[in-house]
């Protein structure tokens, strides 16, 4: 999967757990929704700020499940031990994955090594010794490219319950939300996401 891809599904996968979140929480959607994330209740108080001042009134936003005390908390422990195993696991995999291919080609190329003449040492050396550097330089490819999979790659590991403040912005009429996602976005908000009136995510 290339890059790009990965970030897209990556971005996704924030959306939905925003939604989710934001549904556990009462949130109804209108014709035209959108939801910014904050890391606690004086950012959001700050883009609530904007937002009056433009001329978004009050009916069309709110504030979804954090008040001024939990929005300040730590991260839930038992949220990122979950997330931190569920990366761990995930590098272990690629690491046997992509060590098992090293050690295949390592062991082709050992072979091949072994036949022709002249070459010193005898079949199993060569076999063992490719299998030992093929299946290093496998697994090391595989957690690297899990690594360079960019900072935002294990977000979708962390829930954003009871870490984020989220601020919802609703309204039947989409020049509005337009103007609000302008406003928001000025505010640099965690992220910032569009729904349609089922709750869908928007790209």
């Amino acid at each position: 999967m290339s890059m790009s891809r990965r970030m897209e599904r990556d971005e996704a996968d924030r959306g939905e757990a925003i939604r989710v979140e934001a549904e556990e929480f009462g949130a109804k959607f209108g014709d035209y929704n959108i939801i910014a994330a904050y890391e606690n209740m004086g950012a959001a108080k700050k883009a609530i700020d904007a937002l009056q001042l433009a001329g978004i009134e009050a009916a069309e936003y709110s504030l979804l499940g954090a008040t001024v005390a939990d929005s300040e908390s730590h991260i839930d422990k038992a949220s990122v031990h979950e997330g931190d195993a569920r990366i761990t696991n995930d590098w272990l995999q690629r690491a046997v994955l992509w060590g098992g291919i090293g050690a295949v080609v390592g062991a082709i190329a050992g072979m091949i090594l072994a036949a022709i003449p002249g070459v010193p040492l005898n079949f199993w050396y060569w076999l063992i010794l490719g299998i030992i550097v093929g299946g290093t330089m496998g697994g090391f490819v595989g957690v690297m490219y899990r690594i360079d999979a960019g900072a935002n790659a294990d977000a979708p590991y962390r829930p954003m319950s009871n870490r984020h403040v989220l601020l919802g912005v609703i309204s039947q009429d989409p020049k509005r939300v337009e103007r609000a996602e302008g406003i928001l976005n000025r505010g640099n908000p965690l992220s910032l996401h569009r729904y349609d009136r089922r709750g869908q995510l928007q790209t």
